[in-house]
């Protein structure tokens, strides 16, 4: 039995009869919708009395009412009519009975993708959209495992008691593979391209890594992709062509800082910070770093990083790092880190990694007959640990919105060493082997406020779990790059919160005028003691891009439980940063 409209009216004919009904007298109504088979009760589900404002309006609402009833199932509704009165528009419309699935066929697909499709719900009622959606997400796993050409048809189709049984075909058509990448406009490498764009050649084509190319060249430094992605089917070969253009982006900068000299009364302590970073080099994807601070008299910071893409071949990014910090005379402490990245996404991956830390003492203040514990302490840390990333910033264009979030937890043993320079009674109350948790997040969100203007906030956490911590245990935080207004590493937390909020004018994509405000909440425990501190910098600055680099500029002022708010203790950084 073949479907056929009850009504007898031709849609085009509807439409151009309730044109002429109602041209010329568009005013506001109200569209009425009317039952002609005492099904009133299903039509008031799916259709309520509304308001138009013309006829075309009208007309619009009704069609939809009709092609809604269908899609759930009622595959007979039809309009009969239209009327109207000077206040209201009346259609109405036959709904008939609402039709179920009965006996369906499947033959083509393959038993893995089955569950993608629910063809199966034998006697229940017709859903169009879902089953639609079905068979798109059956045609979406095709198409991403190397069937783009795939196709399915519902077709044989009859009713038997209000039951629609027919026969669901899938033809797949030809497996396609990924080809070389053309990479037109430069010299970029393809083998790193291929690799960092997840299509290797030879592996099944997806239309799903082919859409996400540009995302993947949003989150590159050192690549713009210019024009859209060409795509050509061969052979049963798929060839993707893309323009690329290398842009500026390894860095060298340093930063001068003028703080008052406590220890020596009128004069001024000059620190200094260089970072040098080498990004994509013989266009491999390579990735060095080299960060060197001085933090204050007699103190430093090294930090030394490397970054190598899809390891002999594999989709894991090989990260190692190395950390060592000399604090004054007190200690030293040396970190080396070595992990692993896979990419979820273009724009989140995930981590595997392993951090050794030890920590040494330079000089003891303590007398070895003392019973007081040390501040600091030697000791040796062995964690383990995993990290989520997302980023939907553009690194190229600092006024766009979007977030990044940077999250690490790590568990591990600390083993507390002995030190000859210290008394055997500082070891006696101590458990020399302790298990250590450590947890990092790190959260950036800005908005668009309007044109030019922009807010950036930036919020960090840090929290570490320890039954004996000491001191070169803990982070550090204070300086331009955490909060303004303070020296650099200045105070030592076991937990911290650490809040950076900005107000960004912009005059060009990377160049801005800003206000802002650093808060933080740190708590110090370390020795058997507990600490809060709510210290919090504010000030002004900015930030000037040219072909050649950055210049940044900030000037800033601090207030904290041990540092009162003084102009004498503001803080001026200012530094180049070269990119070539």
């Amino acid at each position: 039995m073949n479907l056929v409209n009850r009504s007898g009216l031709n849609v085009l004919f509807i439409i151009l009869l309730c044109s002429a009904k109602l041209s010329g007298q568009d005013s506001l109504k109200y569209l009425l919708f009317k039952s002609h088979d005492d099904r009133q009760p299903i039509l008031d589900r799916y259709a309520g009395q509304l308001q138009v404002p013309d006829s075309i309006t009208a007309i619009k609402e009704i069609l939809l009412t009709k092609s809604t009833l269908q899609e759930e199932g009622y595959l007979t509704a039809s309009v009969d009519s239209i009327s109207q009165t000077p206040k209201s528009i009346v259609a109405h419309l036959f709904v008939g009975n609402r039709y179920k699935w009965g006996r369906v066929r499947v033959s083509g697909i393959p038993p893995t993708w089955r569950k993608q499709a629910t063809w199966k719900n034998r006697n229940q009622p017709i859903d169009g959209q879902y089953y639609r959606g079905s068979f798109s997400k059956l045609l979406k796993q095709a198409n991403n495992n190397g069937f783009p050409f795939a196709s399915t048809e519902l077709d044989s189709l009859e009713i038997i008691d209000q039951r629609i049984h027919g026969s669901l075909s899938f033809e797949s058509g030809p497996l396609i593979k990924f080809d070389t990448i053309d990479v037109n406009g430069n010299q970029a490498r393809k083998k790193y391209l291929t690799d960092y764009l997840r299509t290797a050649v030879g592996s099944p084509y997806s239309e799903r890594k082919v859409q996400q190319i540009p995302e993947y060249f949003e989150n590159l430094p050192y690549y713009n992709l210019n024009g859209p992605v060409q795509l050509l089917f061969h052979n049963d070969e798929a060839r993707i062509g893309i323009e690329v253009e290398r842009i500026k982006s390894n860095r060298f900068d340093g930063i001068i800082g003028f703080l008052p000299n406590s220890a020596r009364d009128g004069k001024t302590l000059i620190t200094g910070e260089l970072n040098l970073e080498l990004l994509n080099p013989f266009e491999s994807g390579k990735e060095f770093k080299i960060h060197w601070q001085r933090l204050k008299e007699e103190s430093q910071l090294l930090d030394v990083g490397v970054r190598l893409p899809n390891f002999i071949g594999t989709p894991i990014d090989v990260i190692a790092e190395y950390k060592q910090l000399k604090e004054d005379t007190t200690f030293i402490n040396r970190d080396a880190k070595f992990g692993g990245e896979v990419s979820l996404s273009p724009r989140s991956a995930f981590n595997l990694f392993v951090d050794f830390k030890s920590a040494g003492l330079l000089s003891s203040q303590q007398s070895l007959t003392s019973d007081n514990l040390p501040e600091n302490i030697d000791f040796r840390l062995a964690k383990y640990g995993w990290g989520y990333s997302y980023n939907s910033l553009s690194v190229k264009d600092l006024r766009d919105d979007g977030i990044r979030l940077l999250s690490e937890i790590s568990i591990g043993n600390r083993k507390i060493r002995r030190n000859a320079n210290l008394a055997d009674s500082f070891y006696e109350s101590l458990d020399t082997t302790t298990p250590f948790y450590q947890v990092e997040v790190d959260l950036t969100y800005q908005k668009r406020l309007n044109k030019s203007v922009s807010f950036y906030h930036r919020i960090r956490s840090g929290h570490q779990f320890n039954k004996n911590l000491f001191k070169n245990d803990l982070f550090r935080v204070g300086g331009l790059n955490s909060l303004r207004g303070f020296n650099e590493n200045q105070f030592f937390g076991s937990n911290y919160i650490l809040s950076n909020t900005e107000m960004r004018m912009y005059f060009e994509s990377n160049s801005f005028l800003f206000l802002f405000s650093d808060q933080a909440f740190i708590v110090t425990k370390f020795g058997g003691e507990t600490a809060d501190n709510l210290p919090i910098g504010f000030g002004l600055g900015f930030q000037m891009t040219t072909k050649s680099g950055d210049f940044k500029f900030a000037y800033a002022l601090g207030s904290a439980e041990d540092q009162p708010l003084n102009f004498n203790q503001s803080k001026i950084h200012f530094g180049i940063i070269n990119r070539f």
